[in-house]
């Protein structure tokens, strides 16, 4: 189904993407509550501008460190097996244990934001863009080496999005997005419930051959 009620919302993402005119990658907040659509917004995203990195965190994920930022490591490995040099195998171990080969028997060390930037650094241009989905979700010690990641020269980054619901008072993820919010050309782009006219358009567009409801002016 096409994308309804969301046009602004995915402009400003695009714009994100474009960087500034004078060079500066952007970085984009998408914030809203659960079922707004901010998934959706990332789908149409990445569907329309190839090189985009996705991942999502999962729930669990607190429960492992490094889980979510590990799974983001094993998309970028998947889709750019260059980008990942074998001079960080202790730190990769880390972030992946029991694989991928040649990390077997590697005794794992406290990944580094400045190592994660490098591989995402060595992605391009088959990573032109990263985003994480559902940052409530993060472990806090990813969420720290993500907050570690955009805060340390920050004009040197691939543009970014990171996607959650409002996150819990005093957590980690609040850290975060506070931090980031403060950083140059990163926008917080909320994303509100769909107006009744977006959502009727909605409801539409998924079943063409529907009319009006009963009473609805048009």
């Amino acid at each position: 189904a096409p994308l309804v009620g969301r046009a602004s919302e995915l402009a400003r993402l695009r714009e994100v993407l474009d960087g500034t005119p004078d060079g500066v990658s952007g970085g984009a907040l998408l914030v809203g509550e659960s079922g707004m659509g901010k998934t959706r917004l990332i789908d149409a995203l990445a569907a329309e501008r190839p090189g985009i990195l996705v991942a999502q965190a999962r729930i669990g994920d607190r429960l492992v460190p490094y889980s979510t930022l590990g799974r983001l490591v094993r998309h970028l490995r998947i889709q750019a097996p260059h980008a990942i040099g074998s001079g960080f195998d202790p730190e990769l171990a880390a972030l992946w244990p029991g694989g991928p080969s040649g990390t077997e028997g590697t005794v794992p060390a406290p990944p580094r934001a400045a190592s994660l930037r490098e591989w995402l650094h060595r992605a391009g241009p088959a990573v032109r863009a990263w985003v994480l989905d559902d940052l409530q979700w993060a472990d806090d010690a990813s969420a720290e080496l993500l907050l570690g990641l955009l805060v340390t020269a920050p004009r040197e980054h691939l543009p970014w999005v990171i996607a959650t619901q409002p996150p819990e008072a005093g957590s980690v993820a609040e850290a975060l997005l506070e931090a980031a919010a403060d950083l140059p050309a990163v926008q917080t782009v909320l994303v509100p419930p769909l107006a009744k006219t977006a959502v009727f358009d909605w409801v539409l567009a998924r079943d063409p051959g529907g009319g009006p409801p009963q009473g609805r002016a048009t």
